[in-house]
């Protein structure tokens, strides 16, 4: 089969996973039988798609389609644009779905290959981060100037978790819900998860100082530059947090590159023993 062949069944498959699955998020309201149905078309997609895939870089076309709609959602939901009745934690689960099925099934095409080499980990992300980091800017330039609260200009905070201890004393005394404390660390840690993925997976053979001093300077830029502008205040949790966001993205490629890694070993040993009886 050729590759434009190919590259034909990748967009159709991903584009009947990412409608479908999308119908069903605003038909079930974004509910559990939601994920549940969305997980198993993006299953049955990537399963079409294993027979045909080269490896990581061929999946990695179908999760650029089916990512699109959670996407697109989750943007949309943090514009203040919503759909339906569609949750932060679902879009959030639908995306993740939309990430992890094809990587799985993107694992076991390498594996049953025998091609642990060009399909590592690594080779996967580095070859197509330009769009990861492509659309991480984006999101980053919302962050800083358009989505601080307008009472909070210029202000400054340099009294380390002052921001966090606040947060958990106004949950104590009933001013707050719990979900909101919940959405302020998710929000401050999860911003910079994807920034330590980039990190781990651009200066993998680099020294580990070098990784924590590039996670730590984002935190730092994006706090100064807003406040600097007149956009935004600084926050020392923000920098706190988000620091703890990267280190949090690097631990995360680091684990999945080395069970991807272990798994395909593991797996060639096997397969060359059995060619050996």
């Amino acid at each position: 089969m050729d590759y434009d062949n190919e590259f034909d069944i990748f967009t159709l498959t991903g584009v009947a996973a990412a409608v479908i699955c999308s119908f069903l998020a605003i038909l079930f309201n974004g509910g559990f039988g939601g994920l549940v149905g969305c997980g198993l078309f993006l299953m049955a997609g990537a399963a079409v798609s294993f027979f045909f895939a080269r490896g990581f870089s061929m999946m990695f076309s179908y999760m650029l389609i089916v990512l699109a709609p959670p996407v697109t959602m989750l943007g949309l939901k943090l514009l203040g644009i919503n759909i339906g009745e569609l949750t932060i934690t679902f879009l959030l689960g639908f995306l993740g779905e939309a990430f992890l099925i094809p990587v799985v099934f993107a694992m076991l095409q390498a594996l049953l290959t025998r091609d642990a080499e060009r399909n590592s980990f690594g080779f996967f992300f580095k070859e197509h981060l330009w769009i990861l980091l492509s659309g991480y800017v984006l999101f980053m330039i919302y962050r800083m100037f358009f989505f601080a609260p307008a009472d909070s200009m210029g202000t400054v905070q340099v009294i380390p978790f002052a921001t966090f201890a606040g947060y958990i004393e106004a949950v104590i005394n009933q001013v707050i819900e719990l979900k909101v404390l919940l959405f302020y660390l998710l929000y401050t840690i999860g911003s910079f998860v994807p920034f330590g993925y980039i990190i781990a997976a651009v200066m993998g053979r680099m020294h580990v100082a070098a990784k924590l001093l590039v996670a730590l300077l984002l935190p730092v830029i994006s706090e100064l530059l807003p406040l600097i502008m007149g956009k935004s205040a600084f926050d020392i949790d923000a920098v706190f947090f988000g620091f703890l966001g990267g280190l949090l993205g690097i631990g995360i490629f680091q684990l999945l590159d080395a069970v991807f890694m272990a798994v395909c070993r593991a797996g060639l040993k096997g397969n060359t023993r059995a060619s050996e009886i």
